[in-house]
């Protein structure tokens, strides 16, 4: 994930982090999580080091949406079999952008 905090002095600042997306074909819904955020232009950890949205649910068409005005999530699935997901979210004062891309599990 990228983003930048939505306040503060150091507001645009650039935020990288990991995200991990899980989701459930049974209810349909979608777990993701962003770890790991730093601050690139402090080469720093970030005062916010994780945020995180839970069951997540997601429309037949792959696009999901969940939230509103400074905590929300939204995006959606598409490639070769849908694969593949990109979307932007907004919490604890961050807002960013991210993608993945289907992995197996071990």
């Amino acid at each position: 994930m990228v983003g930048t905090p939505t306040r503060g002095t150091r507001r645009d600042n650039v935020l990288q982090g990991d995200a991990t997306l899980a989701y459930d074909a049974g209810s349909r819904t979608l777990d993701a999580d962003f770890t790991g955020i730093v601050d690139l232009d402090r080469n720093a950890a970030h005062t916010v080091r994780a945020v995180s949205f839970e069951n997540v649910p997601v429309d037949a068409d792959g696009t999901f949406w969940a939230g509103g005005v400074g905590n929300f999530i939204g995006g959606g699935f598409g490639g070769p079999g849908h694969e593949e997901t990109t979307g932007v979210f907004e919490q604890r004062g961050i807002v960013g952008a991210f993608g993945a891309k289907w992995q197996a599990s071990n």
